[in-house]
């Protein structure tokens, strides 16, 4: 639908069936999120493996890019949620940033605790961060709606993927946002159950 809507002029007939079916898409959406049961009790996936296989994937192009990648992700920190789920979110997010890395990637993860009020379980946070250009504040939002691309003339894509990734984390009682990172690039802060 994306790359449909893109490929048509704004003031095309064809716009209004294409929201219609986003809408439809977006109602089907809701009501799978609202019977969906995400944490499935055992379900513990290490981080540290699911960021080594997807770096498996991506090597040779970050290699052939020039592109330097760091990791600082320790061995016993867990998602509490299915690998899938969270291949899915790490893959998104590492494939956007090394579409746009200039010549650094780093992904890091740490444990956070509970607190007393704002955090009664322990969570897990992931940066995915990038030396690209990045996007502006205003541009974070709209970067997580479903089939908005901000950059026609960019790499490849069909502005699926962030959306696919906010909604796998609401699933999932998490948060997802975006900022700007010490490297100058996006800084993608996933915050999920452990």
């Amino acid at each position: 639908m994306a790359a449909l809507a893109n490929g048509l002029p704004p003031d095309h007939p064809g716009q209004a069936l294409i929201a219609r079916m986003d809408r439809q898409i977006g109602w089907h959406l809701r009501r799978a999120r609202s019977s969906a049961t995400p944490r499935l009790l055992g379900h513990r996936t290490p981080v540290a493996e699911v960021v080594a296989d997807i770096l498996m994937v991506l090597r040779r192009p970050l290699e052939d890019a020039g592109v330097t990648t760091e990791i600082d992700c320790p061995p016993d920190l867990v998602f509490a949620g299915e690998r899938q789920d969270l291949e899915e979110m790490i893959g998104n997010l590492t494939e956007n940033a090394a579409k746009w890395t200039r010549s650094r990637l780093r992904i890091s993860a740490r444990a956070l605790p509970p607190s007393d009020k704002d955090r009664p379980e322990a969570e897990v946070q992931i940066l995915i961060e990038d030396d690209g250009p990045g996007m502006s504040d205003t541009d974070h939002a709209l970067a997580l709606t479903r089939g908005r691309r901000l950059d026609e003339l960019g790499p490849p894509g069909a502005g699926l993927g962030l959306a696919i990734v906010a909604d796998l984390v609401a699933l999932h009682g998490g948060s997802l946002s975006l900022d700007r990172s010490d490297l100058g690039g996006l800084k993608a802060a996933l915050t999920l159950p452990a």
